[in-house]
């Protein structure tokens, strides 16, 4: 089943959310400001769109960024450029076109 980015994006946020994480999406490009002046870019080049915490026990805490695509669909060379300095620093990214392929990824969490 085909699904457009906005579907994968409800399925997949959604059942992070049914497993106590919490995820915030993040905004990232060019932004002219209403009042004019200079645009105002923001984030980093290739940033996942969303970042996504789980509350801390006593000895763990978890955090991941995640890239979410249209079926079929497979990040931009600077989103998995993005990913992987990410995961160089120690931090866990990931990408995903399905929720059976973001529970593939999270199985061994």
């Amino acid at each position: 089943m085909k699904q457009s980015e906005r579907e994968v994006t409800a399925d997949c946020i959604g059942w992070l959310r049914s497993q106590g994480w919490t995820c915030r999406r993040q905004h990232v490009g060019t932004f002219q400001p209403i009042a004019g002046g200079a645009p105002v870019k923001v984030g980093e080049s290739g940033e996942s769109d969303w970042v996504c915490r789980k509350p801390a026990t006593p000895t763990t805490a978890y955090l991941f960024e995640l890239e979410l695509k249209a079926t079929g669909k497979r990040p931009r060379p600077d989103q998995f450029e993005y990913m992987a300095k990410r995961i160089h620093q120690g931090f866990l990214a990931t990408w995903a076109s399905s929720l059976d392929q973001l529970k593939e990824w999270y199985e061994p969490l």
